[in-house]
């Protein structure tokens, strides 16, 4: 297919949306008038529930070019061991096989009950793997997997290295609000949280889009990617590739009636809008984490449908290499997506390529950082890790 060479990356020149302000969210929540939308609202009996659009079953899901698992999971997710969620292990476990996840990091606020009494291993068709979101002087980590919690340090580097010391992964949490980009020792980056998106569009359209629209309406305004997060984790993969999540930071604590209850985005519905696929040799914990460590990662908007089957590789001649691999300028890279789309290939955060189908081949790349973006419709659909062409 005929490839066309573009600047910057699509979401980059994308144009922001704009919210209104807390004051007429305000309005509109005190007012008799916005009391009248809320206890009149047509939301009030939709929901999102179920697997995404073109779902496929694990057993049906295809393998990668190199014959690992594609598993589709949850990250960042908070329970009742968490100040601000009252949600039950039996919720989540059951909002997971409702939507088909294979694996759950959990991320509750650091507890002996939530870290050293957590719940891990398989529950009903998951596998839930404990760790914790840290609050540290540079911003939020995401720590994983934990079996006990971790102690209090002065500096980011410290938590860092307490982090690796235990055999754990640290991840950029809320990257729209870390400060610490420049610390060694960073595993990945939550490249989209669902929580920042919704304070990104607070405003009186999203609580009207509450009240009368179908929560996949409203749900749309949560899938834009900052184009900050982006522009950091490209500047941050010149010191080391960085694997890309999708963070929920699921909570089911907004209830719009209070005391009544009606909660907008209960855990169905908020892992339905969002998963985080691994390329893994297994099922377990320990094959799930190596996927995570070594970049074989992919971020997918399931609210369009699923994109279980997408691939980015390199050949080397008779040698294939995953996402997180480092590859020679001789190598091809290649994109598939599971149905056609517009595919973009982007160097250190800049397109280099892109196409309208299902396939992408990019010959004789330059020295640099590769990932991935695919739209469908306009709208941003996956989010891949990186490969690095050249030596760092």
């Amino acid at each position: 297919m005929r490839l066309q060479a573009h600047g910057r990356s699509p979401v980059l020149r994308r144009k922001p949306q704009r919210g209104l302000t807390g004051f007429a969210m305000g309005w509109l929540a005190a007012s008799p008038l916005g009391c009248a939308l809320v206890l009149s609202g047509c939301s009030l009996v939709t929901t999102m529930w179920g697997p995404p659009p073109g779902f496929a079953s694990p057993p049906d899901r295809p393998l990668s070019r190199t014959g690992l698992l594609d598993l589709r999971g949850v990250f960042h997710c908070h329970s009742h061991h968490s100040h601000d969620s009252d949600g039950t292990i039996e919720e989540i476990a059951a909002a997971c096989e409702s939507v088909g996840m294979d694996f759950l990091v959990m991320s509750d606020h650091p507890s002996p009950e939530s870290v050293s009494g957590g719940t891990r291993g398989t529950v009903g068709d998951t596998l839930f793997i404990v760790g914790a979101e840290i609050r540290t002087p540079g911003g939020t980590l995401l720590a994983f997997p934990l079996v006990r919690p971790l102690g209090e340090h002065a500096t980011v580097q410290g938590y860092l290295e307490e982090i690796h010391r235990v055999g754990a992964l640290a991840f950029v949490g809320h990257a729209e609000r870390f400060t610490a980009w420049e610390q060694d020792g960073l595993d990945g980056v939550e490249i989209h949280n669902l929580h920042a998106a919704a304070v990104r569009s607070a405003g009186v359209w999203v609580a009207i889009k509450a009240v009368f629209a179908p929560l996949e309406t409203l749900f749309t305004s949560l899938v834009d990617l900052d184009p900050e997060v982006l522009e950091r984790w490209d500047e941050g993969q010149n010191r080391g590739l960085l694997t890309a999540v999708g963070g929920h930071d699921a909570h089911a604590n907004l209830r719009v009636l209070g005391s009544l209850g009606w909660v907008i985005g209960n855990y169905e519905e908020v892992f339905r809008v969002m998963s985080t696929h691994v390329l893994a040799t297994g099922r377990d914990e320990a094959a799930i984490i190596d996927a995570l460590r070594q970049g074989r990662t992919y971020v997918v908007f399931d609210l369009w449908r699923d994109g279980s089957g997408f691939a980015f590789w390199a050949e080397d001649g008779e040698d294939v290499r995953e996402m997180g691999s480092v590859v020679s300028s001789g190598a091809t890279l290649r994109v598939q997506s599971p149905v056609p789309a517009e595919i973009f290939l982007l160097r250190n955060g800049e397109v280099v390529a892109s196409t309208s189908g299902e396939e992408l081949r990019f010959e004789d790349p330059e020295p640099g950082v590769y990932r991935v973006e695919v739209q469908l419709d306009d709208d941003p659909w996956i989010v891949s890790s990186a490969i690095r062409v050249g030596d760092r």
